[in-house]
């Protein structure tokens, strides 16, 4: 790949790993962490304090007070890369103070002028990355280490069993401009940055040098297939109408609350969680078998044969829940029926698209009439396709776990769990580019481009035989079944559930997650369990969108859809960055 089309670049930064690969005679660039801590005033929005930390080593540490002496400090350094750990944040007070000093955006994989600058932005305004040429062939680099390692500061200091956690301060007191930062202010930020240096130089250390953890696990997973051609020759790129077909298939994990008792504080039961539920699916388990190769079209119903074993097609049916099955189809832009709603009875001939696996289990729930099958897609199956990889990471696992190397099983458990959604990677590159808009910073689209794709239909078919396993196995719990999210189900009762495989440690099995003395879900992603401890007992809250600050707010009484708990953070843009907006959270019914 030799172009200078930003499109071009932004189109395959996700599978060679660009920004770290260093320009024609360039040496090998340093690596750095760093944090801003900012203002809480929208009128007076601004960097008081950050702080830079050599990965390499951690003990080199660089302290400023303005978003001017970070810039400073950035033309001194020799050609690098800073991690912020989020840099959606970080990365909005950089642009901000670039677009406002005469630097100017680029479209261009490595900008070509004095204060140019790129970005990797999505559609979602997530910032992947901002590359900032000062000159005379220097240029720092911008890069998310919450993107490789998806955990907060103090939960990564935890997984990695570093010594130190993370502090506390009090953000909302006033610092004026020119502040001159205490020993505790530098003490809190320095736990940041030392934190994430050390984290990622034990991440970097692992070959996981991928701009995300997904191009990390993609990129060791080729590696054992022997290289880009190996994995083509299994894998091979689908044309965009066929991806487009395949993609109606694709869906996610089953979130579901058993009606009967949804908004009803249950008792005591137990809480199932499976082992690695996708990578126990791609090691084939319990025999999965998933695609590979060129598909064949076929017109009307399904057919296999000894080669062609599994397929993806389309049918239209009318559909109508069997009595006392739990329901498992979901209709995407079906104006009659929410996006998220598990559908008992389709009131009429609807269009769905399917993989085998989904088909299977739509007729163990539902009593199904055929109208018309239009056609689709079959493939070569086996079992055998991600057995090595998943073998060697939970090897490292259960190595890392016996040794007490918690850097090591951390990295391992995010390489098993980051791979299989990266065979769903969208064809169409939909980016952004920040402008100032009313003398705030904001994001507009830029024109869409097209990728290669990696290999749509092990996607849809691995998290297909995660629904089967998970909802299978709650149809299997009865009237005990209360809840599920994924991989877990929560019963009813603390009797073992009849013909549940249950082992706390091997691939696929359903481990014991704990007892809990009482339970209520309100619906998907929103739930209280009270669990049994040494002071007597704890509620864990599972709300989304809820921050942990807030769970202590939560009990049993006023748990339930329509209230409002305080002290939520909400990001506003104002000029100068971004300012955190303390305000109420609502479960919304």
């Amino acid at each position: 790949m030799h172009s200078n089309s930003f499109f071009n670049w932004f189109a395959t930064w996700d599978d060679y790993n660009i920004f770290a690969q260093t320009w024609e005679g360039e040496e090998e660039v340093r690596l750095y962490t760093a944090d801003f801590e900012t203002t809480t005033d929208e009128n007076d929005c601004r960097v008081w304090a950050f702080c830079i930390c050599d990965v390499d080593n951690p003990d080199i540490l660089i302290y400023g007070n303005s978003i001017e002496r970070f810039f400073e400090v950035c033309k001194s350094l020799p050609n690098c890369r800073i991690y912020f750990h989020n840099l959606a944040f970080d990365g909005s007070f950089i642009m901000d103070y670039m677009l406002r000093n005469h630097y100017v955006w680029e479209n261009d994989r490595f900008p070509r002028y004095n204060n140019g600058f790129t970005t990797i932005i999505s559609d979602m305004n997530q910032i992947y990355a901002i590359r900032v040429n000062f000159g005379r062939g220097h240029s720092v680099t911008f890069w998310d280490s919450l993107k490789i390692i998806p955990l907060s500061i103090a939960a990564e200091a935890k997984a990695f069993g570093l010594e130190e956690g993370k502090g506390d301060l009090d953000y909302s007191a006033y610092r004026e401009v020119g502040h001159e930062l205490t020993d505790e202010e530098r003490d809190y930020i320095r736990r940041d940055v030392q934190i994430d240096a050390r984290a990622l130089a034990i991440t970097l250390g692992s070959g996981m040098d991928k701009m995300t953890i997904g191009a990390c696990a993609l990129a060791d997973y080729k590696r054992i297939m022997g290289g880009d051609r190996g994995f083509r020759y299994h894998f091979p790129a689908l044309d965009s109408e066929t991806d487009k077909f395949i993609r109606m298939s694709y869906r996610g994990g089953f979130t579901y609350v058993n009606p009967e008792y949804a908004s009803v504080e249950m008792g005591e039961g137990v809480s199932y969680d499976v082992n690695s539920l996708y990578p126990s699916v791609m090691a084939a388990c319990e025999g999965e078998v998933l695609p590979y190769g060129n598909p064949k079209w076929f017109y009307g119903e399904p057919e296999t044969d000894d080669i062609y074993t599994i397929w993806i097609a389309q049918v239209r049916c009318s559909f109508k829940i069997k009595h006392g099955r739990i329901p498992c189809i979901q209709l995407k832009g079906n104006l009659s029926f929410l996006p998220t709603e598990y559908i008992r009875d389709s009131l009429g001939v609807v269009t769905i698209t399917v993989t085998s696996v989904d088909w299977k289990l739509i007729n163990m729930q539902y009593d199904v009439e055929i109208e018309e099958w239009i056609g689709g897609y079959k493939f070569k199956g086996s079992t055998l396709l991600f057995k090595e990889y998943v073998n060697k990471w939970v090897s490292v696992k259960n190595e890392a776990t016996i040794s007490g190397n918690k850097g090591q099983r951390t990295i391992a458990k995010l390489m098993l769990n980051s791979l299989y959604g990266k065979f769903a990677t969208q064809l169409t590159v939909r980016s952004r580019k920040p402008i100032l808009r009313d003398d705030v910073l904001a994001y507009v689209d830029i024109p869409e481009t097209e990728r290669e794709g990696v290999y749509l239909p092990v996607g849809c078919f691995i998290t297909a035989w995660a629904r089967y396993k998970t909802i299978t196995t709650a149809q299997g719990c009865g009237d005990r079944f209360i809840y599920s999210d994924t991989d877990s189900v929560k019963v009813r009762g603390v009797e073992p559930v009849d013909g549940m495989d249950v082992d706390g440690v091997r691939l696929g099995a359903w481990k014991d997650e704990g007892h809990f003395t009482r339970f209520k879900a309100l619906r998907a992603k929103t739930y209280i369990a009270e669990y049994p401890d040494e002071d007597g007992s704890h509620i864990e809250v599972h709300v989304a969108g809820l921050p942990s600050r807030c769970h202590s707010q939560v009990t049993f009484e006023n748990f339930r859809l329509g209230a409002v708990y305080d002290g939520k953070l909400y990001q506003r843009r104002v000029n100068g960055g971004i300012v955190l907006v303390e305000d109420k959270f609502q479960i919304k019914g």
